[in-house]
């Protein structure tokens, strides 16, 4: 892929910086991430993944060329500022009520059994307030 192309795909104009590059991968990344869903039909979901592999190779184009720096500025001595980088965990979307149960029930940093009553009495608590309020 060429440096061109690589604008096009992210729509960027040249010549372009690291941080206008980065905008635009996550604009357009958080787009195609949304229709990556299993609740997609397939064929758009194989779509949306072939634009991703698309823009992560369109981005990785556009950093490796050299950093366009205005003229005139000196570089600066302060060490760029790392953001720590906090992982995230996706999980499948359920498919009935079992699975969002069993998924909970792994989310949960006690036994299966402490986690059963324990929802049992937010419900039954929750039940109680309700019917009082009427």
């Amino acid at each position: 892929m060429t440096t061109a192309e690589a604008c096009t795909t992210l729509g960027v104009s040249q010549p372009v910086r690291r941080t206008a590059v980065q905008q635009a991968f996550q604009v357009n990344h958080k787009k195609l991430q949304s229709k990556v869903v299993p609740g997609n039909c397939l064929a758009d979901r194989q779509k949306a993944q072939a634009e991703l592999v698309k823009l992560t190779t369109a981005r990785q184009v556009l950093l490796a060329q050299p950093a366009n720096k205005p003229a005139g500025r000196k570089p600066s001595s302060k060490k760029p500022q790392r953001h720590k980088q906090v992982p995230t965990t996706t999980y499948p979307q359920p498919q009935d009520l079992a699975e969002a149960w069993e998924q909970l029930v792994q989310l949960l940093p006690f036994s299966k059994s402490v986690a059963t009553t324990v929802i049992i009495l937010i419900f039954v608590l929750s039940a109680i307030s309700l019917i009082s309020k009427l």
